[in-house]
C-alpha cells in the first residue's frame, strides 16, 4: 500500500454504482459485505454483496428488511439453516422462505382441507412446523384441547398465533382470560390480543367490555362487545349516546337489542327512532324489535301504522297470531299494504310451523 492509499476513498463507496458494483466483486471482507448490503442505495449493488455474504443471521436480516424483492429473494436462497428459514417465514410472513420450505419439504404445502380430518397432536405440528402463517391460523381454530391453547397463548411471541388461540371457544378457563386481559394494557399495539379476548365467548369482563368499547373505533369490533355487556345503564348510553366511528348505529343497534336492556320506556322510545343517528335509526329500529323484552304492543302498533319506520322489522318479531290475521285482513288499498299482508301471513306460517314442530 502506497503512503496515501489510505487516505483514497475506496471504490466500493465511490459515487458511480457501477464502480462499486465491480468493487464488490472483489471484496471478501465480510464486515464489508455486510454494510454494503444493508446500506448501500443501489440494488444491483446490494444484490451482488449478498451473494459474498455467508453470515446466515446478516442474511435473514436482509431478507427480512431490504426494500427490493430480489436482494430479498437473493438473501433467503443463500440461507441453509430451515429453523432461521422458518422463523423468517412464520414470524416476519416472509414469502420467498416460506416457497423455499416447501419446495424442500412439500409434505408442508397443505391446505385448509387437510386439516380436517386431523386430531389435536397433528394440528399442533402443523402449527409448529409450517410456515404458512394463514393454514397455522386456521389449525388453531380447529383445536379442541383447552391445554394445547393456553400452551401457545403462554409460550409463543407471534401475535397471529397468540390471538387465534384466545379466540377459540375452546378456551374457557376464565382465570386464564382474566390474567391475558390483566397483562395487558389496551392500545394500538395490543389491540389484536384484546380484540381475541372480547370475541372469546367464555371472556365476560364487564370491566375490559366496557373499557374496549370505549376505545376502539372499529364499530363491528365495538359491537362485539357490546352484545356481552350485561350492565343495563351501560347499554341504555351505547344504544342512545354512541357516536364513534364510521358506523356507530351499528353499535347503538346491538346494544338495542341486548337481552339484558329490559327498560320498557327506553325500548319504546328506541322502538320509535330515539336511537337514530344522522339518518340512520332504522337498524337501531329493527335491532330493538329484536330484543325479547320489546312490548308486543309496541310493535303491533308499529305494524299497523302506516307512517312508521320498520313495519316489516316489527311484523318479522310478532308472536300474537290473532294481531297478525288482524292485518292479513286488513282491506288492501295500495301495494304497500299488500306486502305487509303477505309479510304477515309468512310469519303467522312460521309461528305455526314452529307450533306443529314442538
Amino acid at each position: 500500500m502506497g503512503l496515501f492509499d489510505k487516505f483514497r476513498t475506496p471504490k466500493w463507496k465511490h459515487e458511480d454504482a457501477k464502480v462499486r458494483l465491480e468493487a464488490v466483486k472483489e471484496l471478501d471482507d465480510q464486515e464489508i459485505l455486510a454494510e454494503i448490503a444493508k446500506n448501500d442505495s443501489d440494488k444491483d449493488v446490494r444484490k451482488e454483496a449478498v451473494k459474498k455474504i455467508s453470515n446466515e443471521s446478516v442474511l435473514a436480516d436482509i431478507a427480512e428488511n431490504d426494500s427490493d424483492k430480489d436482494v430479498r429473494e437473493e438473501a433467503v436462497e443463500r440461507i441453509g439453516d430451515e429453523s432461521i428459514l422458518l422463523n423468517l417465514a412464520q414470524n416476519e410472513g416472509n414469502w420467498d422462505a416460506r416457497i423455499k420450505l416447501t419446495k424442500l419439504h412439500p409434505e408442508l404445502d397443505i391446505d385448509y382441507n387437510d386439516l380436517k380430518n386431523m386430531d389435536d397432536n397433528e394440528l399442533i405440528n402443523v402449527i409448529k412446523n409450517n410456515p404458512q402463517n394463514n393454514i397455522r391460523v386456521s389449525a388453531i381454530e380447529k383445536l379442541t384441547n383447552e391445554d394445547n391453547l393456553i400452551y401457545l397463548v403462554e409460550n409463543y411471541s407471534n401475535d397471529f398465533i397468540i390471538a387465534a388461540a384466545i379466540k377459540n371457544p375452546n378456551l374457557k378457563n376464565t382465570e386464564v382470560l382474566n390474567n391475558i386481559c390483566e397483562s395487558i394494557d389496551l392500545s394500538d399495539d395490543t389491540y389484536s390480543i384484546y380484540s381475541s379476548l372480547i370475541k372469546n365467548p367464555n371472556f365476560k369482563n364487564q370491566n375490559a367490555l366496557k373499557n374496549f368499547a370505549d376505545y376502539t373505533l372499529n364499530n363491528h369490533d365495538c359491537a362485539e362487545a357490546v352484545r356481552k355487556i350485561t350492565d343495563e345503564e351501560m347499554l341504555i348510553d351505547f344504544a342512545l349516546n354512541y357516536n364513534k366511528g364510521d358506523f356507530p348505529w351499528i353499535v347503538r343497534g346491538a346494544a338495542a337489542a341486548n337481552p339484558n336492556l329490559k327498560d320498557e320506556n327506553i325500548l319504546n322510545r328506541l322502538a320509535y327512532g330515539a336511537g337514530d343517528y344522522n339518518g340512520n335509526g332504522e337498524h337501531v329500529i329493527l335491532c330493538t324489535f329484536s330484543n325479547p323484552n320489546i312490548d308486543q304492543k309496541v310493535l303491533e302498533n308499529i305494524a299497523k301504522d302506516t307512517s312508521a319506520k320498520g313495519r316489516y322489522g316489527a311484523i318479522e318479531n310478532m308472536t300474537n297470531k290473532n294481531a297478525l290475521i288482524e292485518l292479513i285482513n286488513t282491506p288492501i288499498e295500495n301495494d304497500s299494504l299488500k306486502y305487509i299482508s303477505e309479510e304477515a301471513q309468512k310469519r303467522l306460517n312460521e309461528l305455526q310451523d314452529d307450533g306443529e314442530n314442538k
